[in-house]
């Protein structure tokens, strides 16, 4: 901030717990830190809540947030967070109920944005099956990858993307999915669902930013 927003080195925010969330300034999350970092800096003078929710005893922890966020009079007009895991590590009714969550925020008038992954269209491992992550894979939120170089632009190695195995690809991005599909390598059929919903919807420069 000093550097490259001095106008907003005094930008502070405001902590919202749920459900237990803990929080210690002087022992910030590495990702969480790195998150709210690069959103000060590119929306200051914007109000930032910084929402921190416990896990439950089963590692759940969207479903007691998205109830938290959607139980106010006032929802945030944006929502972003890096984080996510496997699509295959949900259960499916699990899946659903949470995205239909999101699709509540979004009838607010909510962006909500996640990042599309971290390592290609499988999380590191895609000898077998292409597992995109989860939450990004909702079609209610707005799935955000990173990308470098130019002529060409080429995705980021620590971004990632892919089809869902429980959502179809929706309306708004068949001529999008179509298109790139008709100009991928046979050499993929069958490690991914050609009719998923496709991740990332947006990408744009992201080697300068981290």
């Amino acid at each position: 901030m000093r550097k490259y927003r001095p106008d907003g080195i005094d930008a502070t925010f405001t902590v919202a717990l749920v459900n237990g969330g803990g929080y210690d300034p002087n022992n910030p999350g590495t990702e969480a830190n790195a998150d709210l970092q690069l959103s000060e800096g590119m929306t200051y003078p914007t109000p930032h809540i910084f929402y921190s929710t416990s896990f439950s005893s089963n590692g759940e922890v969207y479903l007691s947030w998205l109830d938290a966020v959607l139980g106010q009079k006032n929802v945030p007009q944006t929502i972003t967070t890096s984080y996510g895991a496997n699509e295959k590590t949900h259960p499916l009714d699990y899946a659903i109920r949470v995205c239909l969550l999101f699709a509540q925020l979004g009838a607010r008038g909510t962006s909500v944005l996640f990042a599309s992954g971290d390592y290609g269209v499988s999380e590191g491992d895609c000898t077998a099956r292409f597992t995109p992550i989860f939450p990004a894979t909702c079609p209610y939120v707005t799935a955000v990858g990173g990308t470098t170089s130019f002529m060409p632009e080429v995705a980021a190695s620590f971004s990632g993307g892919g089809f869902s195995k429980y959502f179809l690809h929706p309306e708004y991005q068949l001529q999008a999915v179509s298109t790139f599909l008709d100009n991928l390598s046979q050499q993929y059929s069958g490690l991914y669902n050609p009719v998923g919903r496709g991740i990332p919807d947006i990408a744009a420069q992201a080697i300068v930013a981290v």
